[in-house]
């Protein structure tokens, strides 16, 4: 395989990556098409792939995450917002 069907590839996968992880997390159609293919392109062409590919990677690892049970992105501020009431109450907080 050469160097270009190895972008090409990369840059394929790494768009449907994209396309359905933000998919499944933002419910949206359009936003996610024109990322991913904005992500095909760069990675054919060449600058920013190494990037392109670990954001992609980031993504999907997060849309699984929220598949299996993981608060959406959504909720995070509020969770991080119980996080300080959370050692001021316990036990390891009071523990002499």
């Amino acid at each position: 395989m050469s160097e270009a069907e190895g972008r090409a590839v990369t840059g394929i996968w790494t768009g449907v990556c994209w396309f359905f992880s933000l998919w499944y997390l933002g419910n949206r159609f359009w936003v996610p098409l024109l990322a991913s293919i904005f992500a095909v392109v760069t990675i054919t062409v060449g600058p920013g792939s190494r990037r392109l590919v670990q954001i992609g990677t980031a993504l999907s690892l997060v849309a699984i995450a929220v598949a299996m049970g993981f608060p959406h992105p959504t909720q995070w501020p509020a969770a991080l917002a119980g996080i300080p009431e959370f050692f001021v109450n316990s036990k390891i907080a009071t523990a002499n």
